[in-house]
C-alpha cells in the first residue's frame, strides 16, 4: 500500500571531490546523519563509470557527469522511499529562497570526506510517498533441476567451441545459457518484506 504523509526532510549537501573514493564514507555518512537526501557536487564521474557500482543500500542515485572535460559532475542520492519528480530550478528566486521559513535545523557538520564540511538542514511540510522496496531475483522455487540439465545436456554448444578469444566463448555461451535459464527460473520482482539492515556502522569500523 502506497501511503502519503507530511513530515521533516532532512537533506544535506558535501563538495565530495570524487564519488568512486569516498563510497563507503558516504554511505556511512548517509546511515550516521539520517539523511533522506544527499547533495553532491565535484563528484568526477565519467561515462565509463556505472552507476549499478554506485551502491547506497536504501537509497536511489541520479547523476550528471560533466561532458567534455575531467572534474565537475553533481550528483542526488535520494531515500528509495521518496518519489523523484525532474524539475527545473531558478538560479534565483526558488521556493526555498523565497520562504527560508521552511528550512530549519541548518547546521554545519566536519567531516574527514574531503577538505569541505557538510551541510544540513531539515524542510518542513514536505509530503513523502511511500513506495514498496522492491528487488528482482530469478525464481527458483518452482524449478526442475532434472529438465534444467536434461535442456543443457541437449543444448547446442559448438558455438562455445568454435570460438577463438574468450570473449566471444563467453558471448557464445551466454546465447545458449541465458534462454534455458529464463525458462526453467524466470527473473521476477518481489517485495521485500523486511526493513533495510544497513550493512555497516560506528561499531563496525572503530
Amino acid at each position: 500500500m502506497v501511503a502519503t504523509s507530511s513530515c521533516a526532510l532532512k537533506i544535506g549537501h558535501l563538495n565530495v571531490r570524487s564519488l568512486t573514493a569516498h563510497l563507503d564514507e558516504v554511505n556511512l555518512l548517509l546511515l550516521r546523519e539520517e539523511l533522506d537526501v544527499l547533495c553532491l557536487s565535484e563528484t568526477w564521474l565519467t561515462d565509463s563509470v556505472d552507476s549499478s557500482m554506485l551502491l547506497f543500500p536504501g537509497y536511489t542515485i541520479r547523476r550528471r557527469d560533466r561532458e567534455g572535460r575531467t572534474g565537475g559532475g553533481v550528483a542526488l542520492i535520494c531515500r528509495n522511499t521518496l518519489k523523484l519528480d525532474v524539475m527545473r530550478v531558478p538560479s534565483a528566486g526558488s521556493t526555498l529562497e523565497a520562504a527560508p521559513d521552511l528550512t530549519s535545523n541548518a547546521r554545519v557538520i566536519p567531516c574527514n570526506i574531503s577538505d569541505h564540511d557538510l551541510i544540513t538542514a531539515s524542510i518542513t511540510n514536505t509530503k513523502t510517498r511511500h513506495v514498496p522496496v522492491t528487488c528482482t531475483v530469478r525464481s527458483t522455487r518452482r524449478v526442475d533441476t532434472a529438465a534444467l540439465c536434461l535442456d543443457l545436456l541437449l543444448a547446442d554448444w559448438a558455438e562455445v567451441d568454435r570460438a577463438d578469444s574468450i570473449t566471444d566463448k563467453w558471448n557464445g555461451f551466454l546465447r545458449v545459457w541465458d534462454p534455458v535459464i529464463n525458462q526453467h527460473m524466470p527473473m521476477k520482482t518481489v517485495k521485500m518484506k523486511h526493513r533495510h539492515r544497513p550493512w555497516m556502522d560506528d561499531d563496525a569500523v572503530t
